[in-house]
Parts: C-alpha cells; sequence; structure tokens
C-alpha cells in the first residue's frame, strides 16, 4: 500500500484501479494499512507457537512488530509524509524477522 501510495499519479495515468487511486484522501489506504500491519505481527508469532522457533525469536518478533506497528500508525494518518519510509521499514522488518528465525530454529 506504502507503494501504491506513493506511485498513484502513476498507475492513475495508466487506468490502474489500485486503492490509492479511487482513493485521494487516504483514509482507506491508511487503514489497510493498519488492518495488514497488524495481522503480519500476529502472524509472526506462528513459527514460536508452532515450536519452529524458541524464544529469541518470539520476543524479537515482538519487539519488531510493535516498532513496525507504531510505523504503520504514523504512516496511516500522515500517508505523504511516511509512505517512502514504511515502505523501508517493511523490508528492515521482515529482513529482520527471517534472520532471528534462522539464528533461533529448533532442531528437526
Amino acid at each position: 500500500f506504502a507503494i501504491a501510495w506513493i506511485c498513484r499519479e502513476d498507475y492513475e495515468r495508466v487506468g490502474f484501479q489500485m486503492l490509492s487511486v479511487v482513493d485521494p484522501t487516504g483514509e482507506r489506504v491508511g487503514r489497510q494499512i493498519l488492518i495488514y500491519t497488524l495481522a503480519l505481527h500476529l502472524l509472526s508469532f506462528l513459527p514460536a507457537i508452532l515450536g519452529m522457533t524458541g524464544h529469541f525469536y518470539y520476543l524479537g518478533a515482538l519487539l519488531l512488530g510493535i516498532w513496525f506497528i507504531y510505523s504503520s500508525f504514523k504512516t496511516a494518518f500522515q500517508l505523504d509524509r511516511h509512505s517512502k519510509a514504511f515502505f523501508r521499514n517493511s523490508i528492515v522488518y521482515l529482513s529482520m524477522l527471517f534472520f532471528l528465525m534462522m539464528l533461533d530454529r529448533s532442531p528437526v
């Protein structure tokens, strides 16, 4: 959604009906960013719950998730100002989450 918001004029110019094009205020885009960030945060605990990772991953996922949710709240209410940073944060968040999985994987 952050990329779609950043490139909304390009999408509109070529006729793609993205949410960022049909929602010029960004209210629905911001709401979708929050919803999907919260869902991703909850799903990030699944490897620990299923025993694929340990407590180190669980704590890391919790802390990373809090930071990412904070970033999504800032972005949802000020899309023009924070979309690029949120996109970068999403890359950092996912990279760190996968790195934690590698470090704390349970032997199978």
